[in-house]
């Protein structure tokens, strides 16, 4: 699986980048502007991202507003909800209004810090789901 971590913070990216190094072949960015970005490049070349994990509070553009422009850019290339990237929003806030936020547009959300289980856990809801 070819993933993307989009996160501020070099500490939490590497981290990150550990543990789902585990399940794919990652590649990070450090704001929301460049995750879009790489979407976009992936999406033209035609090797899409089979999940993006999006750090919510980043400079530029915020992880909510990276998943809303994904989420448009799919629906401009007909991209199914079925065949759409999955998104798991990653942060540290347990506000309420931030899970309420992307509530119905992203796959999964988890709290900072990860952790190889709570990952392990998301991963494979989603393969279950496509079985």
């Amino acid at each position: 699986m070819r993933i993307l971590i989009a996160d501020d913070d070099k500490i939490s990216r590497n981290i990150n980048r550990e543990i789902l190094s585990l399940s794919g072949s990652v590649d990070a960015v450090v704001n929301g502007a460049e995750a879009v970005q790489v979407f976009k490049t992936a999406l033209r070349d035609d090797n899409p991202f089979g999940l993006i994990c999006l750090d919510i509070s980043m400079p530029f553009y915020d992880g909510i507003y990276a998943l809303n422009e994904i989420r448009t850019l799919e629906r401009a290339r007909m991209i199914s909800p079925e065949k759409a990237v999955k998104i798991v929003m990653v942060t540290s806030s347990r506000e309420r209004r931030d899970i309420l936020n992307v509530r119905g547009k992203c796959n999964g959300y988890l709290l900072k810090p990860l952790s190889i289980g709570s990952m392990d856990k998301l991963l494979s809801r989603f393969k279950e789901r496509e079985q």
